[in-house]
């Protein structure tokens, strides 16, 4: 998987590579990690409300992520780890089939891809804990 981090007016402490690890930790962890895909990841204000949001492209095997910026740089990593869940979701459950109107009818905490997207969010990111615990 292809992954292109772009940050705009980011604080000093959002680092490219930081981003880009988490990003591979993340992917392993999912199994996605050799899918054919490319993830654009942009850190800016999105203002739209959200932490973060997925743009699918599936035809043409490309995903482009926003994340809002103005938080604390672990807020950010789990927003992006939540993002690739439903990366993942995209690529291996359907979630590109689900309907707009299955998609409003759901309230957002009992959406079934929400439910997995905050479980699996909360275990990857327990794992790159011990992970970065054994690198020392």
């Amino acid at each position: 998987m292809r992954v292109n981090v772009y940050c705009e007016d980011v604080s000093e402490n959002v680092h490219t590579s930081l981003i880009k690890e988490v990003v591979e930790f993340a992917n392993n962890n999912l199994d996605i990690h050799e899918e054919d895909f490319e993830i654009e990841i942009f850190l800016d204000d999105i203002s739209d409300g959200v932490n973060g949001m997925i743009i699918d492209d599936i035809p043409n095997k490309k995903f482009t992520m926003l994340v809002q910026n103005d938080r604390h740089i672990s807020q950010i990593l789990m927003t992006i780890v939540h993002e690739l869940v439903h990366v993942k979701q995209y690529i291996r459950d359907g979630l590109a089939e689900v309907s707009d109107s299955l998609f409003r009818s759901i309230p957002y905490l009992e959406r079934w891809w929400e439910v997995e997207a905050f479980e699996k969010t909360s275990e990857i990111v327990g794992n790159y804990v011990k992970h970065l615990e054994k690198k020392g």
